[in-house]
């Protein structure tokens, strides 16, 4: 899995290096396998999954729309492959990853959201 490497300015992190560590995380879900539930899955792959995805989560905040649309999409696959291969007792990382997700969607729309009420003062004067 790639290290996400610390800048100076997180906001300038592009999605360029994000995505890529997104994508090994994903391959790495895919890859432990359906036949039992949480083969392979121990607390501390799950806690470090929650962790970068939070993370990576944290470094969007640019305003790029795209972007975060991209995440919310990438996080609800994630939360699906998981669905079936995650034990009851670490249902509640699922949760933190579905609250990660709400907090994107959340973001994208109040980005929108300000984004209309711009375009409708430019339009005003």
């Amino acid at each position: 899995m790639r290290v996400l490497r610390e800048s100076e300015n997180p906001v300038e992190k592009s999605i360029v290096e994000i995505v890529p560590m997104l994508e090994d995380i994903r391959s790495m879900v895919q890859g432990i396998g359906g036949q039992s539930r949480d083969s392979g899955m121990s607390r501390e792959f799950l806690e470090v999954l929650v962790l970068c995805n939070y993370r990576a989560f944290e470094h969007m905040h640019t305003g790029n729309l795209g972007a975060i649309e991209s995440y919310a999409v990438y996080l609800g696959r994630l939360i699906d492959i998981l669905e079936s291969r995650i034990s009851e007792e670490n249902r509640f990382y699922l949760q933190k990853l579905r609250d990660i997700r709400n907090s994107a969607i959340s973001h994208h729309e109040m980005i929108l959201e300000k984004s209309r009420k711009s375009e409708e003062e430019s339009e005003e004067e």
